[in-house]
């Protein structure tokens, strides 16, 4: 997953599973939980979650 996605491995190791949407084949991690992103979070700026689509490999190797 983790070469599928090009994510940090501890956003993939910290990931919930709330966070999957295998339906609409997409992962989408809260901007507060982003390395780059945390610190401008806390500090109170408005910043989009990170979306990141899943290939058709990325949602069968979820599944199995």
């Amino acid at each position: 997953m983790l070469l599928l996605t090009g994510v940090r491995p501890g956003e993939l190791r910290f990931s919930k599973p709330e966070q999957f949407d295998l339906d609409n084949q997409v992962w989408t991690i809260p901007a507060g939980e982003i390395k780059q992103s945390k610190r401008l979070v806390n500090a109170g700026h408005v910043i989009p979650d990170y979306v990141i689509p899943l290939s058709r490999q990325a949602v069968n190797d979820e599944l199995t």
